[in-house]
Protein backbone atom coordinates (compact mmCIF):
# COMPACT_ATOMS: atom_id res chain seq x y z
CA UNK A 1 0.00 0.00 0.00
CA UNK A 2 1.39 3.70 -0.95
CA UNK A 3 0.78 5.76 1.34
CA UNK A 4 1.43 9.82 0.97
CA UNK A 5 2.28 12.91 2.78
CA UNK A 6 0.80 15.94 0.67
CA UNK A 7 -1.66 14.34 -1.71
CA UNK A 8 -3.89 11.37 -1.39
CA UNK A 9 -3.99 8.13 -3.37
CA UNK A 10 -6.05 10.13 -6.12
CA UNK A 11 -5.42 12.38 -8.83
CA UNK A 12 -5.51 15.67 -6.74
CA UNK A 13 -3.45 18.30 -6.65
CA UNK A 14 -0.03 18.30 -4.63
CA UNK A 15 0.25 20.29 -1.28
CA UNK A 16 0.90 23.76 -1.79
CA UNK A 17 2.94 24.60 1.61
CA UNK A 18 5.49 23.74 3.78
CA UNK A 19 6.06 20.17 5.69
CA UNK A 20 8.23 18.64 8.36
CA UNK A 21 8.69 16.42 11.46
CA UNK A 22 6.31 14.02 10.71
CA UNK A 23 5.22 11.67 12.91
CA UNK A 24 2.30 8.59 12.85
CA UNK A 25 1.67 6.81 16.22
CA UNK A 26 0.09 3.67 17.50
CA UNK A 27 -1.67 5.24 20.50
CA UNK A 28 -3.16 8.52 21.37
CA UNK A 29 -1.06 10.91 22.72
CA UNK A 30 -2.43 13.31 25.86
CA UNK A 31 -2.24 16.89 25.72
CA UNK A 32 0.58 17.48 27.68
CA UNK A 33 2.61 14.99 25.30
CA UNK A 34 0.97 16.80 22.75
CA UNK A 35 2.00 20.31 23.82
CA UNK A 36 5.53 19.15 25.14
CA UNK A 37 6.57 18.18 21.29
CA UNK A 38 5.44 21.42 19.66
CA UNK A 39 8.65 23.12 19.87
CA UNK A 40 10.79 19.77 20.55
CA UNK A 41 12.02 16.89 18.46
CA UNK A 42 11.57 13.37 19.09
CA UNK A 43 14.13 10.85 20.16
CA UNK A 44 12.55 8.37 17.72
CA UNK A 45 12.11 5.45 20.30
CA UNK A 46 9.17 7.08 22.02
CA UNK A 47 6.40 4.76 23.12
CA UNK A 48 4.13 3.92 20.37
CA UNK A 49 5.88 5.63 17.72
CA UNK A 50 5.11 4.40 14.19
CA UNK A 51 6.98 6.24 11.67
CA UNK A 52 8.93 9.76 11.98
CA UNK A 53 10.08 11.96 9.41
CA UNK A 54 12.40 14.93 10.49
CA UNK A 55 12.93 15.99 6.98
CA UNK A 56 16.35 17.15 7.99
CA UNK A 57 18.33 15.85 5.44
CA UNK A 58 18.60 18.99 3.31
CA UNK A 59 19.16 17.39 -0.02
CA UNK A 60 18.67 13.76 -1.89
CA UNK A 61 15.08 12.59 -2.79
CA UNK A 62 14.52 10.27 0.22
CA UNK A 63 13.06 10.68 3.41
CA UNK A 64 14.35 8.89 6.62
CA UNK A 65 12.13 7.31 9.60
CA UNK A 66 13.76 7.94 12.12
CA UNK A 67 11.68 5.88 14.11
CA UNK A 68 13.67 2.66 13.21
CA UNK A 69 11.00 1.34 11.53
CA UNK A 70 12.36 1.96 8.12
CA UNK A 71 9.56 3.48 7.21
CA UNK A 72 11.66 5.67 4.76
CA UNK A 73 9.55 7.36 1.43
CA UNK A 74 10.18 8.88 -1.85
CA UNK A 75 10.24 13.16 -2.42
CA UNK A 76 8.68 13.81 -5.51
CA UNK A 77 8.29 17.13 -6.66
CA UNK A 78 9.22 18.92 -3.74
CA UNK A 79 12.21 21.21 -3.00
CA UNK A 80 14.20 21.50 0.16
CA UNK A 81 14.29 24.85 2.56
CA UNK A 82 16.07 25.44 5.46
CA UNK A 83 13.36 26.44 8.19
CA UNK A 84 13.80 29.26 10.94
CA UNK A 85 13.26 28.64 14.40
CA UNK A 86 11.06 31.45 16.63
CA UNK A 87 12.22 33.89 18.50
CA UNK A 88 13.63 32.38 21.66
CA UNK A 89 14.01 34.05 25.14
CA UNK A 90 16.34 34.50 28.37
CA UNK A 91 16.35 36.56 30.72
CA UNK A 92 19.42 37.51 33.23
CA UNK A 93 19.76 37.31 36.05
CA UNK A 94 16.40 35.36 36.93
CA UNK A 95 15.63 37.91 40.19
CA UNK A 96 17.38 41.47 41.82
CA UNK A 97 17.73 42.48 45.36
CA UNK A 98 18.79 45.54 46.82
CA UNK A 99 19.01 47.42 49.76
CA UNK A 100 18.69 50.50 50.27
CA UNK A 101 18.37 53.73 52.86
CA UNK A 102 15.45 55.70 52.89
CA UNK A 103 16.20 58.50 50.78
CA UNK A 104 18.26 56.93 48.22
CA UNK A 105 18.09 54.80 45.26
CA UNK A 106 19.96 52.90 42.63
CA UNK A 107 20.01 50.98 39.47
CA UNK A 108 20.45 47.89 38.20
CA UNK A 109 20.75 46.03 34.54
CA UNK A 110 18.09 42.97 33.60
CA UNK A 111 19.47 41.29 30.35
CA UNK A 112 16.85 39.98 27.65
CA UNK A 113 18.48 37.77 24.84
CA UNK A 114 16.94 36.40 22.07
CA UNK A 115 18.33 32.92 21.10
CA UNK A 116 16.08 32.18 18.24
CA UNK A 117 15.82 33.08 14.13
CA UNK A 118 13.23 35.79 14.73
CA UNK A 119 13.16 38.62 16.12
CA UNK A 120 11.97 38.81 19.78
CA UNK A 121 9.01 41.61 20.95
CA UNK A 122 8.77 41.84 24.70
CA UNK A 123 6.80 44.05 27.00
CA UNK A 124 7.49 43.94 30.62
CA UNK A 125 4.41 44.13 33.41
CA UNK A 126 4.94 45.03 37.43
CA UNK A 127 2.56 43.35 39.63
CA UNK A 128 1.89 41.57 43.54
CA UNK A 129 0.32 39.06 44.85
CA UNK A 130 -1.46 39.59 48.69
CA UNK A 131 -2.08 36.40 50.70
CA UNK A 132 -5.58 35.49 48.62
CA UNK A 133 -4.04 35.44 45.26
CA UNK A 134 -2.10 32.72 44.74
CA UNK A 135 0.28 31.10 42.16
CA UNK A 136 -1.15 28.17 41.01
CA UNK A 137 1.91 25.62 40.85
CA UNK A 138 2.93 26.37 44.41
CA UNK A 139 -0.64 24.61 45.91
CA UNK A 140 0.38 21.50 47.17
CA UNK A 141 -1.00 18.50 45.49
CA UNK A 142 -2.56 20.46 42.46
CA UNK A 143 -1.82 19.47 39.04
CA UNK A 144 -1.53 22.89 37.04
CA UNK A 145 -2.11 22.67 33.56
CA UNK A 146 -2.64 26.14 31.94
CA UNK A 147 -5.16 26.03 28.60
CA UNK A 148 -3.58 26.96 25.23
CA UNK A 149 -6.15 29.52 24.53
CA UNK A 150 -9.54 30.38 24.73
CA UNK A 151 -12.28 28.84 21.97
CA UNK A 152 -14.69 31.76 22.52
CA UNK A 153 -11.46 34.59 21.57
CA UNK A 154 -12.61 34.22 18.15
CA UNK A 155 -16.02 36.05 19.39
CA UNK A 156 -13.80 38.57 20.77
CA UNK A 157 -12.39 39.03 17.41
CA UNK A 158 -15.40 40.13 15.64
CA UNK A 159 -16.64 42.82 18.28
CA UNK A 160 -14.17 45.28 16.61
CA UNK A 161 -12.72 48.37 18.37
CA UNK A 162 -15.04 50.20 21.43
CA UNK A 163 -12.42 52.73 22.48
CA UNK A 164 -14.79 55.44 20.69
CA UNK A 165 -16.96 58.60 22.37
CA UNK A 166 -20.98 57.16 23.30
CA UNK A 167 -21.92 59.54 20.63
CA UNK A 168 -20.70 57.61 17.83
CA UNK A 169 -21.93 54.38 18.72
CA UNK A 170 -25.17 52.99 18.32
CA UNK A 171 -24.82 49.89 20.53
CA UNK A 172 -25.17 51.71 24.37
CA UNK A 173 -23.46 48.25 25.80
CA UNK A 174 -20.49 49.23 23.44
CA UNK A 175 -20.33 52.62 24.90
CA UNK A 176 -17.97 54.85 27.01
CA UNK A 177 -14.69 52.94 27.12
CA UNK A 178 -12.73 55.80 27.67
CA UNK A 179 -12.51 55.18 30.97
CA UNK A 180 -10.21 53.92 33.30
CA UNK A 181 -13.00 51.70 35.54
CA UNK A 182 -15.84 49.99 35.01
CA UNK A 183 -18.42 49.41 37.52
CA UNK A 184 -21.08 47.73 36.67
CA UNK A 185 -23.67 49.91 37.30
CA UNK A 186 -25.05 50.28 33.95
CA UNK A 187 -26.21 47.02 33.03
CA UNK A 188 -27.01 48.32 29.16
CA UNK A 189 -23.75 49.81 29.19
CA UNK A 190 -21.17 47.42 30.97
CA UNK A 191 -18.25 48.02 28.36
CA UNK A 192 -17.89 44.11 28.11
CA UNK A 193 -19.27 41.22 26.78
CA UNK A 194 -20.66 38.30 28.94
CA UNK A 195 -20.48 34.76 28.15
CA UNK A 196 -20.95 31.44 29.17
CA UNK A 197 -23.24 32.32 32.22
CA UNK A 198 -21.70 35.04 33.36
CA UNK A 199 -24.50 37.41 34.45
CA UNK A 200 -25.78 41.37 35.57
CA UNK A 201 -26.76 41.42 38.93
CA UNK A 202 -27.60 44.90 40.75
CA UNK A 203 -28.59 43.41 44.20
CA UNK A 204 -26.05 45.01 46.69
CA UNK A 205 -25.46 47.57 43.61
CA UNK A 206 -24.27 46.36 39.78
CA UNK A 207 -21.81 43.69 39.64
CA UNK A 208 -21.14 40.68 37.46
CA UNK A 209 -21.44 36.85 38.49
CA UNK A 210 -20.79 33.15 37.76
CA UNK A 211 -24.67 32.16 37.84
CA UNK A 212 -23.77 28.32 37.41
CA UNK A 213 -20.79 26.75 39.91
CA UNK A 214 -20.33 24.14 36.83
CA UNK A 215 -19.79 26.03 33.80
CA UNK A 216 -16.82 28.20 32.78
CA UNK A 217 -18.02 32.17 32.58
CA UNK A 218 -15.93 34.68 30.42
CA UNK A 219 -15.71 38.15 29.88
CA UNK A 220 -14.58 40.07 26.93
CA UNK A 221 -12.77 42.81 26.00
CA UNK A 222 -14.00 44.51 23.14
CA UNK A 223 -10.25 45.37 22.03
CA UNK A 224 -6.56 44.47 23.86
CA UNK A 225 -6.65 46.03 27.22
CA UNK A 226 -4.20 46.96 29.85
CA UNK A 227 -6.17 45.31 33.25
CA UNK A 228 -5.01 46.94 36.31
CA UNK A 229 -7.18 45.03 38.99
CA UNK A 230 -10.92 44.17 39.88
CA UNK A 231 -12.51 43.16 42.74
CA UNK A 232 -14.40 39.63 44.22
CA UNK A 233 -16.23 38.67 46.57
CA UNK A 234 -17.61 34.76 47.14
CA UNK A 235 -21.51 35.58 47.48
CA UNK A 236 -23.67 36.29 44.22
CA UNK A 237 -25.00 39.09 45.63
CA UNK A 238 -26.07 41.08 48.93
CA UNK A 239 -27.26 39.22 51.92
CA UNK A 240 -26.84 36.06 50.11
CA UNK A 241 -25.50 33.33 53.02
CA UNK A 242 -23.64 29.99 52.21
CA UNK A 243 -21.62 28.08 50.00
CA UNK A 244 -18.25 26.19 50.67
CA UNK A 245 -15.00 25.85 48.63
CA UNK A 246 -14.34 29.14 47.99
CA UNK A 247 -11.33 28.65 45.10
CA UNK A 248 -11.39 29.65 41.46
CA UNK A 249 -9.11 29.27 38.79
CA UNK A 250 -8.91 32.41 36.45
CA UNK A 251 -7.10 32.48 33.41
CA UNK A 252 -6.56 35.66 30.75
CA UNK A 253 -5.67 35.40 27.11
CA UNK A 254 -4.69 37.49 24.36
CA UNK A 255 -6.51 38.00 21.16
CA UNK A 256 -4.42 35.12 19.53
CA UNK A 257 -5.82 33.01 22.59
CA UNK A 258 -2.41 32.60 24.75
CA UNK A 259 -2.45 32.19 28.17
CA UNK A 260 -1.18 35.78 29.01
CA UNK A 261 -2.13 35.81 33.00
CA UNK A 262 -3.39 33.31 35.42
CA UNK A 263 -4.23 32.77 39.18
CA UNK A 264 -6.19 31.05 41.67
CA UNK A 265 -8.25 32.78 44.08
CA UNK A 266 -9.32 32.23 47.61
CA UNK A 267 -12.71 33.69 48.73
CA UNK A 268 -13.05 32.34 52.07
CA UNK A 269 -12.27 35.17 53.66
CA UNK A 270 -14.55 37.34 51.65
CA UNK A 271 -18.17 35.72 52.49
CA UNK A 272 -18.83 39.11 53.76
CA UNK A 273 -20.66 42.04 50.80
CA UNK A 274 -18.84 44.80 52.34
CA UNK A 275 -15.42 42.64 52.08
CA UNK A 276 -13.70 42.46 48.79
CA UNK A 277 -10.52 41.49 47.52
CA UNK A 278 -8.77 43.31 45.16
CA UNK A 279 -7.34 40.90 42.37
CA UNK A 280 -4.31 42.90 40.41
CA UNK A 281 -3.69 41.43 37.39
CA UNK A 282 -1.67 44.34 36.35
CA UNK A 283 -0.76 42.52 32.48
CA UNK A 284 -1.67 43.81 29.28
CA UNK A 285 -2.86 42.80 25.41
CA UNK A 286 -5.44 41.24 27.40
CA UNK A 287 -9.17 40.24 25.21
CA UNK A 288 -10.81 37.60 27.52
CA UNK A 289 -10.98 36.77 31.23
CA UNK A 290 -11.66 32.92 31.52
CA UNK A 291 -13.29 31.77 35.40
CA UNK A 292 -12.97 28.28 35.69
CA UNK A 293 -15.92 26.67 36.96
CA UNK A 294 -15.49 26.19 40.98
CA UNK A 295 -17.66 23.23 41.27
CA UNK A 296 -15.90 21.35 38.92
CA UNK A 297 -12.29 19.60 39.22
CA UNK A 298 -10.02 20.21 41.15
CA UNK A 299 -11.77 22.11 43.47
CA UNK A 300 -15.63 20.89 43.51
CA UNK A 301 -16.53 24.18 45.15
CA UNK A 302 -19.68 25.00 45.54
CA UNK A 303 -20.58 28.73 45.60
CA UNK A 304 -20.92 31.94 42.68
CA UNK A 305 -18.73 34.43 42.51
CA UNK A 306 -19.08 37.94 42.09
CA UNK A 307 -16.67 40.13 39.61
CA UNK A 308 -17.32 44.19 40.07
CA UNK A 309 -14.85 47.62 40.00
CA UNK A 310 -12.38 46.85 37.17
CA UNK A 311 -9.65 49.22 36.38
CA UNK A 312 -9.03 48.97 32.84
CA UNK A 313 -5.94 51.06 30.79
CA UNK A 314 -3.78 51.94 33.37
CA UNK A 315 -0.17 50.86 33.23
CA UNK A 316 1.74 52.11 36.46
CA UNK A 317 4.80 51.20 37.80
CA UNK A 318 5.28 50.40 40.76
CA UNK A 319 6.04 53.81 42.80
CA UNK A 320 9.60 52.13 44.21
CA UNK A 321 10.48 49.91 40.89
CA UNK A 322 10.84 51.07 37.42
CA UNK A 323 12.27 49.97 33.90
CA UNK A 324 13.39 51.74 31.40
CA UNK A 325 12.36 50.63 28.30
CA UNK A 326 9.38 48.94 29.21
CA UNK A 327 9.20 47.00 26.08
CA UNK A 328 11.31 46.62 22.66
CA UNK A 329 12.33 44.16 20.22
CA UNK A 330 15.47 42.46 20.09
CA UNK A 331 17.22 41.02 16.89
CA UNK A 332 18.06 37.45 16.35
CA UNK A 333 21.24 36.90 18.38
CA UNK A 334 21.34 39.93 19.94
CA UNK A 335 20.18 41.28 23.78
CA UNK A 336 18.96 44.40 25.02
CA UNK A 337 19.38 45.83 28.44
CA UNK A 338 16.82 47.25 30.45
CA UNK A 339 17.58 49.42 33.70
CA UNK A 340 15.70 48.31 36.72
CA UNK A 341 15.58 51.45 39.33
CA UNK A 342 15.37 50.89 42.79
CA UNK A 343 13.91 54.52 44.61
CA UNK A 344 13.29 54.71 48.42
CA UNK A 345 12.65 58.55 48.27
CA UNK A 346 9.07 58.32 48.99
CA UNK A 347 8.28 55.17 50.90
CA UNK A 348 8.43 54.10 54.48
CA UNK A 349 11.13 51.66 56.28
CA UNK A 350 10.17 48.02 55.00
CA UNK A 351 10.68 44.92 53.00
CA UNK A 352 9.43 45.34 49.65
CA UNK A 353 8.80 42.63 46.48
CA UNK A 354 7.51 42.56 43.40
CA UNK A 355 7.10 40.56 40.21
CA UNK A 356 8.33 41.88 36.89
CA UNK A 357 6.43 39.62 34.37
CA UNK A 358 8.11 40.09 30.55
CA UNK A 359 5.56 39.28 28.04
CA UNK A 360 7.60 37.82 24.23
CA UNK A 361 6.34 36.43 21.44
CA UNK A 362 8.63 33.21 22.47
CA UNK A 363 6.33 30.57 21.41
CA UNK A 364 7.66 28.16 24.24
CA UNK A 365 7.89 30.92 26.87
CA UNK A 366 5.70 33.54 25.99
CA UNK A 367 5.50 35.08 30.28
CA UNK A 368 8.96 34.66 32.01
CA UNK A 369 8.31 36.36 35.41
Amino acid sequence: TNNYFGKSQYNDPYLDGMMDDISIWGRSLDQNEIQSSMYTSFNGDENGLQGYWKFNAGADTLAYDHSGNANHGDINGASWIVSQTPAEISVSPSELNEQLIEGDSSTQVLTILNNGDADLVWEINTSSRNAQLLNPHDIPDYDFTPPTGSPYTEYYNNQGNNQYDKNERSSSNRNNRNRTSLDFEDSGDLGVELGGQMTWNGDGGGHLFCELNDGDDYIYFYEPTYLTSFEMNAMPWQDYNGGVGFHQDIYAYDADGNTVWAATVDLSDYADWSNWLTVNVETANISTLHFIAPGNEPWNAGFWPSIDNMVINENPQSDWLYTDPISGTVAPGSSQDVVVSFDATNIEEGNYATNLSINSNDPVNPVIN
